[in-house]
């Protein structure tokens, strides 16, 4: 019986394996003819798509001429009390320069003897003061010394005409009369016997004065003078002046700190030191340009440090220009610009009022705060704009002060 049953079991196991058997083809034909009778994806055609064609680009413009820019001073980091070691002025003794030395800027295109047949000097003398290499190469925006023999006439045919900005003749935004005049004649050669140098400018100011927007072009462009090319005589005289580091110029800055450090820049003054005397120290100037005073709300407080800075800069030599303000942000009565025309009255310095000019100009020549010019980073003195714009105005009138001030001190240095 046992026996049986297990042959049973064997056969049972017999069958099972050959149904297997007979059913595998059968399954693997199956999914073969269900993958042959499938028919093969079909795809319907794309809607043909439009060509894009791109607008032309216009051409790109050209790059603005650049000019060789010096090298600026290097400052290194120093410990905490430690006084940080600065650039001297220089030790040339400018006293003894010849009264007719002029700087050179290398613009766009000149050559050597172009430059040589404008000032009168022989090629090979600027080669020889200059250091330049045997062939005469120079490059653009380089300065050379010209030692020349008479200097180059800086007066226009037409003074009047391009002195007079929107209608206000020369003589009322410069007040400049004849002992003014021999003053600055004196502060100048008391700071040329200091060993201050001719060519070099300082301002001290606030946001309207900032190295931004102020006279920085100047230096490096672009600009374009337009009928007043006659000024790039005194560009070049002062060239380095205008897009140099500013320590006594700051956004907020008010007359009062002036004579501190509490804004000075740790980095080249030296500690302790003043932004005034850190200023004069690093330019070494013969003028300084002081416009300042849309911060300063108390017109006592403001005469006071006004006279200060005037006194130190005759002091040490170096012939204050006081600048009036277009705004009037923190002085409804205009009490700081009639402060300014008194103290240019007692101390017997320039006065440019830029205030009359600027009443020129929609709202004063001043943006809607109602204390900064408005701008005109063109520098373009062939656009109708630039005698509509307060930068515009106020950096062509300056300019035009400063040359007059040159011009006196350059005729009174070469008699």
């Amino acid at each position: 019986m046992h026996r049986k049953a297990i042959f049973l079991a064997v056969g049972l196991v017999l069958v099972f394996l050959v149904v297997l058997a007979g059913r595998l083809p059968y399954v693997a034909s199956t999914a073969s003819e269900n993958r042959a009778a499938s028919p093969a994806p079909t795809f319907l055609p794309q809607a043909e798509v439009p060509q894009v064609v791109l607008p032309t680009m216009p051409p790109a413009r050209p790059p603005l001429p650049t000019a060789t820019r010096p090298v600026p001073p290097t400052f290194t980091s120093v410990p905490a009390g430690v006084q940080p070691t600065v650039p001297s002025p220089p030790t040339v003794s400018y006293a003894t320069l010849p009264p007719n030395t002029v700087f050179h800027t290398v613009q766009t295109g000149e050559t050597l003897v172009q430059i040589a047949q404008i000032y009168g000097v022989s090629i090979e003398r600027i080669i020889t003061i200059n250091n330049l290499p045997p062939s005469g190469a120079i490059n653009t925006g380089q300065v050379l010394v010209l030692p020349v023999a008479q200097a180059p006439t800086v007066t226009p045919v037409n003074a009047d005409a391009l002195t007079t900005i929107n209608g206000i003749p020369l003589a009322s935004y410069l007040i400049m009369p004849e002992a003014v005049q021999q003053h600055v004649l004196q502060i100048y050669a008391a700071g040329l016997a200091q060993g201050r140098n001719p060519q070099a400018l300082s301002i001290i100011g606030d946001s309207t004065a900032e190295k931004l927007n102020f006279l920085t072009a100047f230096d490096y462009g672009p600009y374009d003078l337009g009928n007043y090319g006659y000024l790039q005589a005194v560009i070049t005289h002062y060239h380095g002046s205008f897009a140099r580091d500013r320590q006594a110029v700051r956004v907020g800055l008010n007359t009062g700190l002036v004579f501190t450090d509490d804004w000075a820049e740790p980095t080249v003054c030296n500690e302790h030191e003043s932004m005034i005397d850190c200023e004069f120290r690093l330019q070494n100037p013969s003028i300084v340009l002081i416009r300042i005073g849309s911060n300063d709300g108390k017109p006592e407080v403001y005469d006071q440090n006004i006279r200060r800075m005037v006194a130190y800069a005759i002091e040490h030599g170096v012939v204050p220009i006081l600048g009036t303000k277009a705004d009037t942000y923190l002085d409804p009565d205009n009490a700081n610009n009639n402060l300014l025309r008194q103290i240019a009255r007692d101390y017997n310095v320039p006065l440019w009022d830029f205030q009359l000019v600027a009443q020129t100009l929609p709202n004063n020549g001043l943006l809607p705060d109602n204390v900064h010019p408005t701008l005109f980073p063109e520098y373009d003195y062939t656009m109708p704009e630039a005698f509509r714009r307060g930068h515009g105005v106020q950096n062509l009138t300056a300019l035009i002060v400063l040359d007059q001030v040159w011009q006196l001190l350059s005729e009174k240095s070469a008699q």
